[in-house]
C-alpha cells in the first residue's frame, strides 16, 4: 500500500518521498477490471509537500490493490508505503 498522507523528506531510502495524493481518484472497491488514474505526490520540503507529481493506476484484486508505478521523474525521488 502506498502512503496516504506526505512522508518527511530523507525516509524510504529517498530525499524526496512519494506518496498517494490526498482527495485523488479514490482505490477501487470492487474486484475486476475497473483501474483508477491517482496522482502520486513527492515531498520534498515543508513548504511544499507536492513539489512534483506523477499519474499511476491502480486495480483492485480480491483483498489486495495493485499499484502500477512508473519510473519516477527525478532519481531522487522514491515511492513510500505504509502498511495496513
Amino acid at each position: 500500500m502506498l502512503a496516504t498522507s506526505p512522508v518527511k523528506s530523507w525516509h524510504c531510502g529517498t530525499a524526496s518521498t512519494g506518496y498517494l495524493k490526498e482527495g485523488t481518484s479514490a482505490l477501487p472497491s470492487s474486484p475486476g477490471d475497473e483501474v483508477e488514474i491517482a496522482t502520486v505526490c513527492f515531498h520534498c520540503s515543508s513548504s511544499d509537500p507536492c513539489y512534483w507529481t506523477t499519474a499511476i493506476k491502480i486495480k483492485k484484486c480480491s483483498n489486495f490493490w495493485i499499484f502500477k508505478l512508473p519510473e519516477v521523474p527525478y532519481c531522487t525521488l522514491g515511492y513510500c508505503g505504509q502498511q495496513q
